[in-house]
């Protein structure tokens, strides 16, 4: 084995000599003089930046036909402050990634047609509504009101299941079309 320092060339013999130079360079002891022969001590300073945030394993690739699916979805995760909002966007998504008959008579579409409409009459979404959420009622009819803490809990739990729903979708999409998604 040969050890280069600036001009310097020092040349280990044996698994003895390596075996000193290892403590030596452990610090175990104070310096390596094998045969009057003493290597220079390598000496290093390092200094670095620490990100205040973890860097992503994987850098992101969305292809360029879901640039506005994955805008979407963004404004929609940061959202949570308004569930009806994050229910809407989460569910055109949906519409986007799915055939039609797949969210057809979904409790899902239900929940976006409820707060979509001043007042929703249409009989499939009352009964489910009423059925989840009596305070909603009104007459024949159902009424979103975000002042009312279980109004706003009833569509937080839709929009919330709506966005991983449509998130699971987008990646599945991006993976498809060659590309990937950070995490």
């Amino acid at each position: 084995m040969t050890y280069y320092f600036d001009d310097q060339r020092f040349t280990l013999r044996n698994e003895a000599e390596i075996r000193y130079l290892i403590k030596y360079l452990r610090g175990e002891i104070a310096s390596f003089s094998v045969l009057s022969m003493t290597l220079p001590v390598l000496r290093s300073t390092v200094s670095g930046h620490q990100s205040p945030i973890p860097l992503p394993t994987i850098m992101p690739l969305i292809p360029h036909r879901l640039y506005g699916k994955a805008a979407t979805l963004i404004v929609a995760d940061q959202l949570a402050n308004y569930p009806d909002l994050q229910l809407k966007l989460a569910y055109l998504l949906l519409e986007d990634f799915l055939e039609k008959d797949a969210l057809k008579n979904d409790k899902m579409k239900y929940a976006r047609d409820f707060v979509s409409h001043q007042t929703c009459d249409f009989r499939n979404v009352v009964d489910f509504i009423i059925s989840e959420l009596p305070s909603a009622k009104l007459g024949n009819a159902v009424r979103f009101e975000r002042d009312k803490g279980d109004h706003i809990a009833f569509v937080s739990k839709w929009a919330n299941l709506a966005l991983q729903r449509a998130k699971g979708l987008f990646e599945d999409e991006v993976k498809c079309l060659g590309g990937c998604v950070g995490r």
